[in-house]
């Protein structure tokens, strides 16, 4: 994974961190590229601090850090396969998000594996795949373009109204980013739409150079 030219610190993000001491914390700081603590690139939260990286192998396949053989079992071209097999979205999405999504953030590691992983560039990169990647399953079937269901809450049962109201179409989406304006969950399905305006790319890449 460590040789992927995303890694590259001319043309890609920079690689993997290394223990850096700065007062009483020790932090995985980014030793090369464009995000590194030697290019002066400082995150101001959760704290004012360098941008962490720890480069991991144990990552996530159908739960989180769960142990696996090695990267390409968790976002080759072959698992993808296997997500894309999925004919309801209540069974891909948990294959998607259990499976390729979690194990390129918990392999990046550090912030990357945090709640606040919008830190690292690297996750507006791999999110755009993400979304790629389901655009790319709706286009196989027409009846994919408006399946959206499941649950509201973690840890609460895709079918389980009982405490929350499950999701549905007209669902308010608000980033709180301003300019941002909220729209309805129907409004971002169709990545071709109005709304969104862009057409997803057939190309497998950034997944499989992480192999």
């Amino acid at each position: 994974m460590a040789s992927s030219e995303i890694f590259d610190p001319k043309k890609g993000f920079g690689g993997t961190g290394k223990a850096t001491r700065s007062g009483s914390n020790t932090y995985n700081c980014i030793q090369d590229g464009p995000y590194s603590s030697k290019s002066n690139f400082t995150l101001t939260w959760p704290e004012k601090r360098c941008l962490q990286r720890n480069f991991n192998m144990q990552s996530a396949s159908s739960s989180w850090w769960r142990p696996a053989t090695g990267p390409s079992t968790r976002h080759s071209q072959t698992q993808i396969n296997s997500v894309n097999q999925n004919k309801r979205f209540t069974d891909f999405w948990p294959a998607l998000e259990e499976g390729p999504h979690d194990s390129v953030h918990n392999e990046i590691n550090s912030d990357m594996a945090a709640s606040f992983s919008p830190a690292d560039p690297l996750f507006f990169l791999h999110h755009n795949n993400v979304d790629r990647l389901w655009a790319r399953w709706q286009g196989r079937d027409a009846s994919r373009l408006n399946d959206y269901s499941g649950n509201t809450v973690q840890g609460q049962s895709q079918t389980d109204r009982s405490r929350y109201p499950l999701a549905t179409l007209d669902d308010t989406i608000d980033v709180g980013i301003q300019g941002f304006l909220p729209v309805k969950v129907r409004d971002l399905m169709d990545t071709q739409g109005p709304t969104l305006c862009y057409k997803a790319s057939p190309v497998v890449l950034p997944i499989n150079r992480l192999s």
